[in-house]
Protein backbone atom coordinates (compact mmCIF):
# COMPACT_ATOMS: atom_id res chain seq x y z
CA UNK A 1 0.00 0.00 0.00
CA UNK A 2 3.27 2.51 0.59
CA UNK A 3 4.26 1.60 -2.69
CA UNK A 4 1.07 2.89 -4.50
CA UNK A 5 0.65 5.89 -2.27
CA UNK A 6 4.65 7.05 -2.71
CA UNK A 7 3.75 6.59 -6.34
CA UNK A 8 0.89 8.58 -6.72
CA UNK A 9 2.71 11.07 -4.95
CA UNK A 10 5.10 11.22 -7.43
CA UNK A 11 3.07 10.56 -10.20
CA UNK A 12 0.45 14.08 -8.91
CA UNK A 13 4.08 15.83 -8.45
CA UNK A 14 4.75 15.58 -12.24
CA UNK A 15 2.05 17.37 -12.84
CA UNK A 16 3.09 20.89 -13.53
CA UNK A 17 5.91 19.54 -16.01
CA UNK A 18 2.72 17.44 -18.25
CA UNK A 19 0.20 20.26 -17.98
CA UNK A 20 2.72 23.24 -19.27
CA UNK A 21 1.62 25.68 -15.54
CA UNK A 22 3.80 28.45 -15.21
CA UNK A 23 4.30 29.14 -12.22
CA UNK A 24 4.47 33.16 -10.57
CA UNK A 25 5.28 35.31 -7.68
CA UNK A 26 4.71 38.72 -6.94
CA UNK A 27 5.12 41.22 -4.43
CA UNK A 28 3.03 44.66 -4.41
CA UNK A 29 2.13 47.72 -2.58
CA UNK A 30 -1.54 49.27 -3.03
CA UNK A 31 -3.22 52.29 -1.96
CA UNK A 32 -6.74 52.62 -2.09
CA UNK A 33 -9.50 53.36 0.15
CA UNK A 34 -10.93 51.49 3.35
CA UNK A 35 -14.95 52.54 3.27
CA UNK A 36 -18.22 51.76 4.98
CA UNK A 37 -22.16 51.54 3.54
CA UNK A 38 -23.46 54.89 4.89
CA UNK A 39 -25.70 52.82 7.17
CA UNK A 40 -22.55 53.18 9.33
CA UNK A 41 -21.80 56.76 8.77
CA UNK A 42 -20.36 56.54 5.70
CA UNK A 43 -16.82 56.45 7.07
CA UNK A 44 -13.90 56.46 4.26
CA UNK A 45 -9.78 56.55 4.88
CA UNK A 46 -7.44 56.48 2.85
CA UNK A 47 -5.84 53.04 3.08
CA UNK A 48 -2.50 51.03 2.22
CA UNK A 49 -2.31 47.51 0.91
CA UNK A 50 0.77 45.18 0.87
CA UNK A 51 1.86 42.15 0.32
CA UNK A 52 2.79 39.06 -1.85
CA UNK A 53 1.75 35.55 -3.21
CA UNK A 54 2.02 33.02 -5.78
CA UNK A 55 -0.16 31.47 -8.70
CA UNK A 56 0.03 28.65 -11.22
CA UNK A 57 -1.14 29.62 -14.43
CA UNK A 58 -2.30 26.77 -16.92
CA UNK A 59 -1.40 27.30 -21.00
CA UNK A 60 -4.72 27.57 -21.05
CA UNK A 61 -4.92 30.71 -19.21
CA UNK A 62 -6.78 29.30 -16.17
CA UNK A 63 -4.87 29.26 -12.44
CA UNK A 64 -4.94 29.57 -9.19
CA UNK A 65 -3.32 31.82 -6.82
CA UNK A 66 -2.82 32.49 -3.27
CA UNK A 67 -1.68 35.64 -1.17
CA UNK A 68 -0.84 37.34 1.53
CA UNK A 69 -0.90 40.80 2.96
CA UNK A 70 -1.04 43.51 5.99
CA UNK A 71 -4.18 46.62 4.86
CA UNK A 72 -5.59 49.38 6.97
CA UNK A 73 -6.33 53.05 7.07
CA UNK A 74 -2.91 55.31 6.65
CA UNK A 75 -4.19 57.27 9.75
CA UNK A 76 -3.05 55.15 12.66
CA UNK A 77 -1.64 52.28 10.71
CA UNK A 78 0.30 50.73 13.39
CA UNK A 79 -3.20 50.26 15.43
CA UNK A 80 -5.37 49.88 12.90
CA UNK A 81 -3.96 47.42 10.31
CA UNK A 82 -4.86 43.91 9.53
CA UNK A 83 -3.50 41.01 8.09
CA UNK A 84 -5.25 39.57 4.62
CA UNK A 85 -5.24 35.87 3.04
CA UNK A 86 -6.92 35.37 0.04
CA UNK A 87 -7.38 32.56 -2.66
CA UNK A 88 -7.93 33.33 -5.79
CA UNK A 89 -9.15 31.88 -9.52
CA UNK A 90 -7.20 33.98 -12.51
CA UNK A 91 -7.88 33.72 -16.40
CA UNK A 92 -4.93 35.22 -17.98
CA UNK A 93 -5.54 36.56 -21.57
CA UNK A 94 -2.21 34.58 -23.25
CA UNK A 95 -1.24 36.33 -26.11
CA UNK A 96 2.70 35.65 -26.64
CA UNK A 97 2.88 39.29 -25.93
CA UNK A 98 4.90 41.59 -23.34
CA UNK A 99 1.66 42.65 -21.93
CA UNK A 100 -0.38 39.89 -20.15
CA UNK A 101 -3.98 41.33 -18.92
CA UNK A 102 -5.62 38.92 -16.01
CA UNK A 103 -8.96 39.11 -14.67
CA UNK A 104 -9.15 37.04 -11.09
CA UNK A 105 -11.97 36.76 -8.31
CA UNK A 106 -11.96 34.67 -5.00
CA UNK A 107 -12.13 34.43 -1.71
CA UNK A 108 -10.12 36.38 1.36
CA UNK A 109 -10.16 36.36 5.24
CA UNK A 110 -8.72 38.98 7.14
CA UNK A 111 -7.20 38.54 10.73
CA UNK A 112 -6.10 39.89 13.86
CA UNK A 113 -6.10 44.32 14.38
CA UNK A 114 -4.70 45.69 17.05
CA UNK A 115 -7.93 48.35 17.94
CA UNK A 116 -10.03 44.86 17.83
CA UNK A 117 -11.64 41.94 16.02
CA UNK A 118 -11.34 41.87 12.57
CA UNK A 119 -11.67 38.21 11.77
CA UNK A 120 -14.29 38.60 8.18
CA UNK A 121 -14.89 36.75 5.46
CA UNK A 122 -14.39 38.74 2.20
CA UNK A 123 -14.86 38.40 -1.78
CA UNK A 124 -13.06 39.76 -4.14
CA UNK A 125 -12.14 40.57 -7.66
CA UNK A 126 -10.17 42.58 -9.85
CA UNK A 127 -8.13 42.96 -13.08
CA UNK A 128 -4.91 43.83 -14.03
CA UNK A 129 -2.14 43.68 -16.25
CA UNK A 130 1.79 42.16 -16.43
CA UNK A 131 4.11 44.07 -18.67
CA UNK A 132 6.58 41.23 -18.90
CA UNK A 133 9.72 43.51 -19.11
CA UNK A 134 12.19 40.24 -19.92
CA UNK A 135 11.52 36.57 -19.82
CA UNK A 136 11.51 36.21 -15.96
CA UNK A 137 10.56 39.45 -14.30
CA UNK A 138 7.33 41.61 -14.88
CA UNK A 139 5.93 44.88 -13.77
CA UNK A 140 2.49 44.18 -11.83
CA UNK A 141 -0.61 46.61 -12.47
CA UNK A 142 -3.96 45.76 -10.65
CA UNK A 143 -6.94 47.33 -9.79
CA UNK A 144 -8.25 44.71 -6.40
CA UNK A 145 -11.80 45.27 -4.68
CA UNK A 146 -12.56 43.23 -1.46
CA UNK A 147 -16.07 43.84 0.10
CA UNK A 148 -17.63 42.19 3.00
CA UNK A 149 -20.53 42.58 4.89
CA UNK A 150 -20.45 42.09 8.86
CA UNK A 151 -24.29 42.89 10.55
CA UNK A 152 -25.41 44.18 7.67
CA UNK A 153 -23.03 46.97 6.95
CA UNK A 154 -21.18 46.95 3.39
CA UNK A 155 -17.38 46.95 4.19
CA UNK A 156 -15.23 47.85 1.00
CA UNK A 157 -11.83 47.51 0.57
CA UNK A 158 -10.41 48.98 -2.93
CA UNK A 159 -6.89 49.48 -4.00
CA UNK A 160 -4.83 50.75 -7.06
CA UNK A 161 -1.90 47.94 -7.04
CA UNK A 162 1.90 48.24 -8.52
CA UNK A 163 4.55 45.43 -8.28
CA UNK A 164 7.03 43.01 -9.11
CA UNK A 165 6.41 39.42 -11.06
CA UNK A 166 8.74 36.71 -11.08
CA UNK A 167 8.54 33.90 -13.70
CA UNK A 168 9.87 31.06 -11.77
CA UNK A 169 9.55 28.52 -15.12
CA UNK A 170 6.93 27.22 -17.32
CA UNK A 171 7.84 23.60 -16.35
Amino acid sequence: MTKYFFCTIGMLGLCPWAFGQSAEIYGFFAPGQLRASSEFGGASRFAMNMGGGGRYIHKSGLGAGFEIGAAGPKEGWADYNFGLLSMNGYYVFKNDHKVEPFVTGGYSRSFGWSGGDMDLNWGNFGAGLTYWASRRAGVLLEFRDNVCRPGGVTVQLWAMRAGITLRLGSF
